[in-house]
């Protein structure tokens, strides 16, 4: 099982492709926390080896890492190896980016040819020129065209 603190990746990762990952309105239509479009995304991930997922959803706000992770199946937590760290400005536009470049800053992990790309349902949390963000309908969650958009950064950057 992977091992991290909340607001970083572990010591031993070297990632090349970082997924971070929104909850509400991603693996769920916002308002319905059932984690209804787990499954989907879970077969999706399934065709894109070497991919690790950094949760960057609010939740880790109210949930700690080990909490976080038993929201998903056991074969998942492996991929997820982290969190973005909490700021204070973390939902003033481009917050959530700010996380994120904080994150990829504090471990360096962006000197290393590291591809990422952010699953998300809210476009102010990032900047309007970001093309490592995939926005997803929240009213819909995770669907077949966010699956086709991931499947083309993943084939972009194997």
């Amino acid at each position: 099982m992977a091992h991290a603190g909340i607001s970083g990746l572990p010591p031993k990762s070297h990632p090349t492709k970082l997924l971070f990952l929104d909850i509400d309105g991603v693996l769920h239509p916002d308002g319905y926390p059932s984690f209804s479009r787990l499954e989907y995304f879970q077969s999706v991930l399934a065709d894109m080896p070497g991919v690790d997922i950094v949760i960057s959803s609010s939740w880790r706000m109210d949930h700690s890492f080990e909490k976080l992770l038993e929201f998903f199946p056991p074969e998942m937590r492996g991929l997820i190896i982290g969190a973005t760290p909490l700021l204070e400005n973390c939902f003033d536009p481009g917050g959530r980016q700010r996380e994120i470049e904080a994150l990829l800053a504090q471990t360096k992990a962006g000197d290393d040819g590291l591809s990422w790309v952010a699953l998300d349902d809210c476009a102010r949390f990032f900047d309007a020129d970001c093309s490592q963000l995939i926005l997803v309908d929240g009213e819909c969650g995770f669907g077949e065209a966010d699956a086709l958009r991931l499947r083309q950064w993943f084939a972009r950057h194997r």
